[in-house]
């Protein structure tokens, strides 16, 4: 009589081998799906407070205008700061696109902070500072930071895509150029260090489109193509918001970034916070002799 393949010793290995294989694999999988659950819905205390109204400069496009200015009065609410809140999905690579929790405030046309949480199972597990202070950028990924020429330029750029939110920031007396050279499109002009950046911004339907410029994908890399795509504009408190910001790459199939606004408010206290990162800035050029 023949002993069966299954009651051998090295059968009852090989099969005790695959299940543990198959419980490690489960487990990964399960705790890597933590990932894949979005963070629960927040609401936030910040409210928007009336600071007077201020005048739109002279000699806008009145493609710019009119989506800067519903009422076609020539005068647009005052900010001085705004904050955003949302949970946008990150998609890396081939991956399923990973979700996030983020909150933006801003000093108009000069600074901001975006305060994002990576987290497992709804708790932030990584934290993810991406900022423009007093002319200086910094990705901050955990305890590591990434600061130069690259991550300024590219900051700048998110900073002034932001604008396009906030009316005032186009103000008399501001530091933005714009002209418009097309039937659907204009140019932004901005500063940036002692110098200036550009952009094109493409309008449909009496709002931006798409916010296109180049920037540094990476330190040490060339300029690609970024652009910002806007959707489902809006009316918030006489202002014209978008329910939906998508950022991609030329080079990429697919934006990297999609975020459904959940919350907007301006004139917050945004100074406590963008302090804090100015110093986080500062310390970092001054240990590198920047």
């Amino acid at each position: 009589m023949h002993e069966s393949r299954t009651n051998r010793p090295g059968g009852r290995t090989t099969r005790r081998s695959v299940a543990i294989a198959g419980i490690v694999l489960g487990g990964l999988a399960a705790a890597g799906s933590g990932f894949l659950i979005r963070p629960r819905r927040e609401s936030s205390p910040l409210q928007s407070v009336d600071a007077g109204r201020v005048r739109l400069g002279d000699d806008l496009p009145s493609l710019l205008r009119a989506h800067l200015d519903p009422d076609g009065d020539g005068w647009v609410p005052r900010m001085d700061t705004h904050a955003m809140w949302s949970r946008p999905y990150m998609r890396r690579g081939p991956l399923p696109p990973v979700p996030l929790r983020m909150k933006s405030l801003a000093r108009v046309g000069e600074s901001f902070v975006n305060d994002i949480e990576v987290a497992w199972f709804g708790r932030p597990v990584l934290r993810v500072v991406d900022a423009f202070v007093e002319g200086h950028g910094i990705t901050r990924i955990g305890s590591r930071s990434v600061i130069g020429e690259e991550i300024d330029q590219g900051a700048n750029l998110f900073l002034w895509a932001e604008a396009l939110l906030v009316p005032s920031a186009f103000g008399e007396g501001g530091s933005v150029a714009v002209e418009q050279i097309g039937t659907d499109e204009i140019r932004l002009t901005v500063p940036l260090g002692a110098g200036h950046d550009e952009a094109t911004v493409r309008f449909a339907e009496g709002h931006p489109r798409r916010f296109s410029a180049l920037r540094y994908k990476r330190v040490g890399g060339p300029k690609l193509w970024w652009h910002v795509d806007y959707s489902e504009w809006f009316l918030q408190d006489g202002i014209a918001v978008p329910r939906r910001m998508d950022v991609s790459w030329e080079d990429e199939r697919r934006p990297w970034l999609s975020l459904e606004l959940e919350g907007f408010a301006f004139n917050v206290e945004a100074e406590p916070r963008l302090r804090q990162v100015s110093h986080m800035i500062e310390g970092e050029r001054a240990a590198r002799g920047l």
